[in-house]
């Protein structure tokens, strides 16, 4: 009886969840048109917001561009690693 009481508590924990996120996903896209209005005017003129990335540019972005990801875990270690290593 506990493990279905449990089982339906879980369920109902995760809809909410599941509610919740996609409550924040609209408010996000209501922002985010809001912004676009606000700075081209009409939506239909702006730039979309996301781009698909091509397999050099997520290269770029994680391992080689500046502030790349491997750029900024470096900078952040730097101060706890030896001399040698962060260069």
């Amino acid at each position: 009886m506990i493990s279905l009481l449990v089982s339906k508590s879980s369920c109902n924990t995760a809809e909410g969840v599941y509610n919740q996120r996609l409550q924040n996903f609209a408010l996000t896209l209501d922002k985010v048109r809001y912004v676009m209005r606000s700075v081209f005017g009409d939506p239909n003129k702006a730039p979309p917001p996301l781009e698909k990335l091509s397999p050099e540019a997520v290269v770029s972005v994680l391992w080689k561009g500046e502030g790349s990801l491997v750029e900024e875990l470096v900078q952040c270690m730097a101060p706890h690693i030896g001399r040698g290593l962060a260069e």
